[in-house]
C-alpha cells in the first residue's frame, strides 16, 4: 500500500512538471475522468498502484483505493505551505466501501477515510514524497497558524487549506 502511494507519488511529479506545478481536480463529472486517469500514463498504465491490497472492495477503474486531498484542486503547489506536513492522498472509504477519487478531511461523503484497512489507522501521502500510517484523529490536531483568503486567522491541521476550487468542469 505505502510503495503504491510513492509509485502515485511519482507519477503525480511527472505529472506536475508537465502541467506548470498546478494540480488535476479529482474528479471531472461531465467527461467521468479521476485524478487516476489523469496520472494513469504518468505510473506506467498501471492499474494496480490504485488499489491498496487490503481493500475489502473495490471497483476500480471506476474509483481508485485513494483518495486525492480535495482541499488542492486545481491549486498550484505553491499553495502547499508546508509539503513535508501536507497530505496529498488518503485511503478512500467512497459511498459504498468502494473507494473514491476524493479524501475528506470531515469525512463528508465519498471522500471519507477507511481506518479500517491498517488496524484502525490509514496511509497517507504527503506532498513531499513521504508516507506516513496514522489515525484519522491524528491529522486533524492543529499545527500553525496563518491567514486565509480573506485575511482571517486559521489553525492549519495536515490537511491544509481549502481553497474551494472544486469544480472544474474539464481536464
Amino acid at each position: 500500500c505505502m510503495n503504491n502511494m510513492r509509485q502515485i507519488y511519482s507519477g503525480m511529479a511527472a505529472y506536475l512538471q508537465d502541467n506548470n506545478n498546478r494540480m488535476m481536480q479529482r474528479y471531472y463529472r461531465s467527461q467521468d475522468v479521476g485524478y487516476h486517469q489523469e496520472l494513469l500514463p504518468y505510473v506506467g498504465n498501471e492499474p494496480k498502484v490504485y488499489v491498496c491490497p487490503s481493500q475489502k472492495f473495490n471497483v476500480y477503474p471506476s474509483q481508485p483505493g485513494y483518495g486525492m486531498n480535495w482541499y488542492y484542486d486545481n491549486q498550484s503547489l505553491f499553495a502547499v505551505d508546508q509539503p513535508s506536513k501536507t497530505i496529498l492522498l488518503a485511503e478512500s472509504y467512497g459511498e459504498n466501501g468502494e473507494g473514491s477519487n476524493r479524501a475528506d478531511r470531515d469525512g463528508i461523503p465519498p471522500g471519507r477515510i477507511d481506518d479500517k484497512r491498517h488496524r484502525g489507522m490509514s496511509n497517507y501521502l504527503f506532498f513531499d514524497g513521504h508516507v506516513q500510517a496514522l489515525k484519522l484523529n491524528e491529522t486533524k490536531k492543529p499545527l500553525y497558524k496563518t491567514q486565509d483568503a480573506t485575511g482571517a486567522e486559521v489553525m492549519v491541521d495536515m490537511w491544509g487549506i481549502d481553497h474551494g476550487d472544486h469544480d472544474r468542469d474539464a481536464p
